[in-house]
């Protein structure tokens, strides 16, 4: 190999490495900042979901939550499910049979949905289709809700649901948010 040839090569492997490293450096910036933005939406999540348990208990009980009121609390009528990538949390996993009231909030940073199934399959049992989603039509459980549309991020939506007692399983079935985790139990109880 000639001189100048040998040095063309040198100067081209030398700019290969340094964009690779680049590009390296780039990839490990954007993926922990995508584990931060996941991590905040994870303690937001958190956050949110213990002030409404907070405020249902305080509101189902009569007044203020008090761990020496003697009594047992009595479970909820609302309950609040905060989703994102890829998680559901519930604010309760007990609600009283009857009228109640379901808000989803999405906090991203995907699009998300919410379906709702009366079974006695847990929660990360419910029957799968070939493609890894919810077999949302499966005899072995009954479909009580969905959200009909999917939530962008940023969103909330508020419906009213009657449920009667019994075991249910909220979910996300958009594409692989199933089996990612994006799944949660709730007892109804009389």
């Amino acid at each position: 190999m000639s001189g100048d040839r040998r040095d063309s090569f040198v100067i081209f492997a030398g700019v290969a490495a340094i964009v690779a490293i680049a590009f390296a450096v780039a990839s490990f910036w954007a993926s922990s900042n995508a584990q931060n933005n996941a991590e905040r939406a994870t303690l937001q999540a958190e956050r949110l979901a213990e002030a409404v348990t907070r405020a249902d208990v305080g509101r189902n009980t009569g007044g203020p939550a008090s761990a020496s009121s003697g009594s047992p609390a009595v479970p909820a009528r609302a309950v609040t499910f905060a989703e994102q990538d890829f998680a559901i949390n519930a604010s309760t996993q007990t609600l009283r049979a009857g009228d109640v009231t379901v808000t989803i909030h999405n906090f991203g940073p995907s699009s998300h949905e919410l379906l709702g199934f009366r079974t006695n399959l847990d929660d990360a049992a419910l029957p799968l289709g070939p493609d890894r989603n919810i077999v949302e039509d499966d005899p072995s459980m009954t479909k009580v809700f969905d959200t009909e549309t999917d939530l962008r991020p940023g969103t909330q939506r508020v419906v009213h649901l009657t449920l009667t007692p019994g075991h249910y399983v909220f979910a996300c079935n958009l594409p692989g948010h199933f089996r990612l985790g994006m799944h949660v139990s709730v007892t109804v109880v009389s």
